[in-house]
């Protein structure tokens, strides 16, 4: 990534955050929102533009940056100071885990999930995406691996069928790679990097809003 965009004159940005079960994953995503806000913040003395960031995530990550993108109260958590400003989109590189609470209540889930989420409810809603969205975000793009379970590819529409209903410009990308090479391999000469490039220019070109 820092390979392909940063000579176009991107300025890139890696955050990081608190880990469970230290905090819970609002809190979380709380962190990658104060992040972005201070980056934001401080934008111009490295030479970048506040109001033109672009938030990416990868698995984990990319679960907090869709919370983060559908979930007004966790911005608003942020100090004033350092709050987020708006950005251009949201990019999530292949979560799993829009609907906290529906992958928590099947009784055939994932135990990992179990050490990610807990077992409180309201934590399970606070931390979903798909819950939280309640009107219209930032342009958002959904890759999934096609190499996955099959429900994970659904899950992200679902999630963006529900951000197209509230007026939002949102899509998912279906891509024939493994889960740790939907991130590894972005930024390579391919179609995959061509795909999320172009999403890229339309959020800077205004096209997409």
């Amino acid at each position: 990534k820092v390979k392909k965009w940063v000579p176009t004159g991107v300025i890139f940005i890696s955050v990081n955050y608190r880990l469970v079960p230290k905090v819970n994953p609002v809190q979380e995503a709380t962190d990658v929102a104060m992040a972005l806000g201070y980056a934001q913040h401080n934008a111009a003395q490295w030479g970048g533009d506040p109001n033109k960031f672009i938030l990416m995530g990868f698995s984990a990550g990319a679960h907090l940056v869709s919370l983060v993108a559908s979930s007004p109260s966790v911005v608003q958590s942020v100090p004033t100071a350092v709050r987020p400003l708006p950005w251009l989109g949201t990019i999530s590189l292949d979560s799993a885990a829009y609907d906290v609470t529906a992958i928590m209540t099947n009784p055939y889930h994932d135990p990992t999930y179990d050490k990610a989420f807990g077992t409180d409810p309201k934590v399970w809603a606070a931390a979903s995406p798909t819950t939280q969205l309640k009107g219209r975000i930032a342009p958002y793009l959904a890759v999934c691996s096609s190499k996955s379970p099959d429900e994970y590819c659904a899950r992200a529409q679902d999630f963006v069928d529900k951000a197209l209903s509230y007026g939002s410009d949102a899509l998912v990308m279906p891509e024939n790679l493994e889960h740790n090479d939907i991130n590894a391999k972005l930024g390579l000469a391919s179609d995959y990097t061509n795909q999320v490039n172009a999403f890229m220019a339309g959020l800077t070109s205004g096209t997409l809003r």
